[in-house]
């Protein structure tokens, strides 16, 4: 994955997927924003038509929003992993 496919994904995500959550099956269509928004289960998202591009700016994108809830369900306290981890994928989108 490459750092252009990345902020390409999250330079399409539209206005509209800012709103509400992912609530089926995800696709070819499912932008980054919307990943960033979650909201579906493991089985939802877990789908072999999900863009790569997607997925990681996705993730890039929540890990940035302030009080995003990568580690909201662990019990270690490991929010610092994630922070670096969301650090890690922003600067290498940022490298490309």
């Amino acid at each position: 994955m490459r750092g252009e496919e990345i902020l390409g994904a999250i330079v399409k995500s539209i206005e509209g997927d800012a709103t509400g959550t992912i609530g089926a099956n995800v696709d070819g269509s499912t932008s980054a924003l919307k990943f960033a928004r979650g909201g579906a289960t493991a089985a939802n998202l877990s789908q072999d038509t999900a863009l790569a591009g997607a997925v990681s700016g996705g993730i890039a994108l929540r890990s940035l929003v302030k009080g995003g809830k990568l580690a909201s369900h662990n019990a270690n306290s490991d929010e610092k992993a994630v922070q670096s981890a969301g650090i890690t994928a922003v600067n290498k989108l940022l490298e490309q």
